[in-house]
């Protein structure tokens, strides 16, 4: 009995210890490990934790654990931090899901949930996913909403709460498209701060009387120390290799709220058409009669000129990548890694073929078969009719890329800065050619122009190359302003002026350039105040269509290239490549319409 009451009374005193002691966390953010520079950093960070006067409970990363989301440098992270702390919580980056085949689902796999919540120290933990698959801009989607929503319900309106996630909620413009719906659902909660890195650099402000504190990269040498003493919160700025800590801020548990008003939503048009589906990532398809879109709930829908549905199918997973529609079949690709083939006509199935890997490439179809890439590194060929496999080639890494068919050739590019040529009927490699100079800068978007012996494709390293189809030797490189550049596009003999092959593509930087294709020669610029990613622009006998990321449309004159139209459509991110149908431009975006713009 005595025994027992000394293991109480030891307990009891332990007990009573730790919840004396001042909770402590340490914040960190963009950690960026799988880099030399950021690897050298991490490293002085571990040991200058060594010489902290006290012992820090919790570590927090912001986002960017990595520099390209590899699935060893996440285990390493883990085995490194493991032991120094008793809890460790990460929010997922941008650079943690871009460059990964498997998306959010290798972070999810080895480092903690994309999102979810943790109650201790008298504070409700948040921590949010803020990413898009493989893409940089920030999106809260709608599951994640909705499951913010319930969390919350559980939570006291007295209980304080602090909010993590990588791309700042209100922050730098709009990092996150629908930023304010995330804020708006904390309306009457004590949110005593929102934590966010991304930025690389130590800055904060207020909005609704509410502390936004972006991190700094851990690459600058900083980290912050999170203190909580009774009803506040300090942070401190340490500085690796200096002892002092150095006082940043306090926060109060339970801030004075004020009335500051949530901007109005971008107003949209008089004329424009829009059609809630549900969120749109991927490019559309169309053909004489309907209009398709693939969504992030997983949805492929039809709709007809008038924006009415004709049919809806659930997949499942998301749709990443435009479907493909030829004669009366719609193939599309899912997250989930399933392949299917529906009727175009009233979207009955006709096949599926489940592959396991993600599809985050649209596919192709050329002579009855299927051409696309996979996130296990594959090309595939697929019957049409059937949806047997035909034949797989791995490349060097995973592609978001379209394949490109001509002369019995399957033309492709990779993540692993590589453009391939493969055999149409058995899928061998007949030649690849090295572009770009790193895993960033390589073809994995910018889908290939075929003009007579050449494949014209832009690379992320700000060049355009000109291979030989026969060879792959680069027959031309042009330079161009941006690293990231949308798809190029082939405008047809309509655009021709000279009698010569004529290619068109746009710049992040909002440039776009057209090139004489036999020999890369530049035919005119023209800089817009916007700036495109994966929407290809696209034209008709008069005009060029572009749509910007951040939802704008503009519409040049072919002839002359000036601006005969220019409109924000959309208060979302844009990535969808547009499709002409009926007289209207019609495009996707991810605040959950199809548009059709006259």
């Amino acid at each position: 009995m005595k025994k027992v009451l000394f293991l109480l009374l030891v307990l009891l005193t332990c007990s009573v210890t730790f919840a004396d002691e001042p909770f402590r966390a340490v914040l960190i953010s963009d950690s960026h490990l799988g880099f030399k520079k950021s690897d050298e950093a991490f490293a002085k960070f571990l040991e200058d934790l060594k010489t902290l006067p006290f012992t820090p409970q919790v570590l927090i990363n912001n986002g960017d654990i990595t520099e390209t989301g590899a699935n060893d440098v996440f285990e390493r992270y883990q085995k490194m931090v493991t032991g120094l702390f008793k809890q460790s919580f990460a929010v997922i980056g941008n650079h943690d899901t871009r460059w990964n085949p498997e998306g959010k689902k290798a972070f999810a796999e080895r480092i903690n949930p994309i999102y979810f919540s943790k109650d201790f120290a008298g504070i409700h933990w948040m921590f949010l996913d803020s990413t898009i698959e493989h893409q940089t801009q920030g999106h809260a989607d709608f599951r994640e909403l909705a499951w913010i929503k319930k969390d919350l319900a559980d939570v006291p309106p007295d209980e304080p709460i602090l909010v993590f996630s990588h791309h700042p909620f209100k922050w730098r413009g709009i990092s996150v498209d629908n930023g304010f719906d995330v804020i708006k659902l904390f309306s009457g909660h004590d949110v005593a701060a929102y934590f966010n890195g991304h930025g690389h650099s130590l800055v904060h402000l207020s909005f609704q009387g509410v502390p936004f504190i972006e991190n700094d990269a851990l690459f600058h040498d900083h980290y912050l120390i999170l203190e909580k003493n009774g009803d506040q919160i300090s942070l401190s700025v340490k500085t690796v290799g200096e002892a002092e800590l150095k006082p940043w801020m306090t926060l109060s548990l339970h801030p004075q709220k004020t009335a500051e008003p949530f901007p109005v939503n971008p107003e949209i048009f008089n004329g424009i058409q829009a059609v809630e589906v549900g969120e749109i990532y991927a490019g559309l398809a169309s053909d004489d009669h309907r209009v398709y879109a693939g969504t992030l709930s997983g949805d492929v829908i039809a709709v007809d000129p008038t924006g009415k549905t004709v049919w809806t199918k659930t997949l499942d997973g998301d749709v990443l990548a435009a479907p493909v529609v030829s004669g009366n079949r719609l193939v599309v690709g899912t997250k989930a890694g399933t392949l299917y083939a529906f009727k175009a006509t009233d979207g009955s199935a006709l096949w599926k073929k489940h592959q396991g890997y993600p599809f985050p490439a649209p596919p192709v179809i050329a002579d009855d078969t299927i051409f696309i890439g996979a996130g296990d590194k594959n090309v595939y060929a697929y019957d049409l009719k059937t949806g047997q496999e035909k034949w797989h080639t791995p490349l060097g890494n995973f592609t978001e890329m379209k394949p490109a068919i001509q002369d019995g050739k399957v033309f492709i590019g990779a993540w692993d800065h590589t453009f391939y040529a493969l055999d149409e009927k058995d899928g061998h490699i007949i030649w690849k050619t090295n572009i770009g100079k790193a895993m960033y800068y390589s073809p994995a978007v910018a889908d290939p122009v075929l003009s007579k012996d050449l494949v014209i494709v832009a690379a992320k390293d700000h060049f355009v190359y000109a291979l030989d189809q026969k060879t792959g030797e680069i027959r031309w490189s042009k330079p161009s302003n941006d690293s990231f550049s949308s798809p190029l596009l082939n405008p047809g003999d309509n655009l021709l002026s000279r009698g010569t092959f004529d290619i068109l593509f746009a710049e992040v930087s909002g440039r776009v350039m057209a090139l004489d294709g036999d020999h890369g020669t530049e035919l005119w610029t023209k800089k817009l105040n916007t700036a495109f990613y994966n929407a290809s622009p696209v034209e008709d006998d008069n005009f060029i269509y572009l749509v910007g990321v951040n939802g704008e449309y503009i519409k040049l004159n072919r002839k002359t290239h000036e601006i005969e139209d220019h409109l924000k459509f959309s208060p979302g991110w844009t990535f969808s490549t547009p499709v002409l149908f009926r007289g209207k431009l019609w495009v996707g975006s991810l605040d959950g319409y199809l548009y059709a713009i006259p």
